[in-house]
């Protein structure tokens, strides 16, 4: 009788992890939101995280929405995670997890009028000057609480605002903000300032219903980052972005 009940209990002991292995072997496709815009370190990121996606053999495809929207849907297991945020969201969105390598540095810049250049120290530089920044990236909007601010729906815009000096200054990432003012054909009169407020680590976050996953990407991410393959990698994808860039 002991032994049937020693038996019992070890199947069933052993019953949620062999469910969560059945569960991680069924899973061939992810659906990860992120923002709806054109954005060099974005494009950078899905290139990364496809191929680590492809070493788990899950195929990653990329939802895209405004910033909150996305947040919401990932943390609401409406989709499978979100590509790419800083440690900012994890205050209102418990339900992501942090994988916990960071898949790349991003640096927070100063845009102003060229003819407005002026030094930048941190964000109590800022204090003299109305602020534009993007809605849904959590990290700017937090920062930018106590100040002058102004929360715009897009870069586009924020862009746009900025030349028209409707504010004074505007935050936003350097490279892709780069990118935008060369499309809209601002980056004469536009000018980003050194330098950058902050450079922050950021990460691929998952839905916390994925267990398996979440060990699977962490082990993996870990095991490239120690090896050298995660940078080589990133520096590829880069490399591959900014040769494709008008």
């Amino acid at each position: 009788m002991l032994r049937s009940y020693l038996i019992r209990c070890i199947i069933t002991l052993a019953l949620p992890i062999a469910s969560a292995h059945a569960a991680a072997a069924e899973i061939s496709r992810v659906i990860i939101t992120t923002f709806d815009q054109p954005a060099p370190r974005l494009m950078v990121t899905e290139l990364v995280m496809k191929e680590i996606y492809k070493k788990l053999n899950i195929e990653m495809q990329l939802d895209k929405h405004p910033g909150n929207r996305a947040l919401s849907l990932a943390n609401g297991g409406k989709s499978d995670g979100e590509l790419i945020r800083t440690t900012a969201i994890e205050r209102t969105k418990s339900n992501l997890v942090r994988i916990p390598t960071p898949i790349s540095q991003v640096r927070y810049s100063v845009y102003t009028k060229k003819a407005k250049a002026f030094e930048v120290k941190d964000w109590n530089s800022l204090k003299p000057y109305s602020i534009g920044v993007v809605s849904g990236i959590k990290f700017i909007e937090e920062r930018s609480e106590l100040f002058d601010s102004t929360v715009i729906s897009n870069p586009q815009s924020l862009f746009k605002m900025l030349y028209l000096e409707r504010v004074d200054v505007a935050v936003f990432t350097e490279l892709d903000g780069l990118f935008m003012l060369k499309k809209l054909n601002l980056h004469n009169d536009i000018i980003n300032l050194s330098p950058p407020l902050e450079v922050v680590p950021v990460y691929h976050y998952i839905h916390r219903k994925h267990t398996a996953l979440i060990d699977q990407l962490s082990t993996l991410m870990q095991e490239m980052e120690t090896s050298g393959e995660l940078q080589a990698l990133i520096r590829q994808s880069e490399s591959m972005v900014i040769e494709s860039l008008p």
